[in-house]
């Protein structure tokens, strides 16, 4: 997995007004905002299309992508028929968000 970009557009608010940001926030954890993972899962979606040679990008609605919000975690794709892993109702796969491809 690609190490996050220490200068990223969605930080530059950030460490334009405070260089010093930058190192100060070494080795935190960055969670994800919704629309940042939603776009982590359209990326997955593409770097298959593109990885595969299947292009059609009809092929791919209503799968659906799980995304870890600490950009740990591999980002997972399941068809239209496959359930994807939620855990279970004892032990919760959490920091995890589901989104269907539409």
């Amino acid at each position: 997995m690609a190490q996050h970009a220490k200068l990223s557009p969605s930080a530059a608010h950030r460490w334009m007004n405070c260089p010093g940001s930058v190192r100060m926030s070494e080795g935190e954890l960055n969670l994800g905002s919704p629309a940042a993972m939603m776009g982590t899962a359209a990326h997955r979606i593409i770097e298959v299309m593109i990885g595969t040679g299947k292009r059609d990008a009809s092929k791919y609605l209503g799968c659906q992508i799980l995304v870890d919000e600490t950009g740990q975690g591999e980002t997972e794709i399941y068809g239209k028929d496959e359930a994807p892993d939620l855990g279970t109702k004892k032990k919760p796969r959490t920091g995890w968000h589901l989104f269907t491809c539409d």
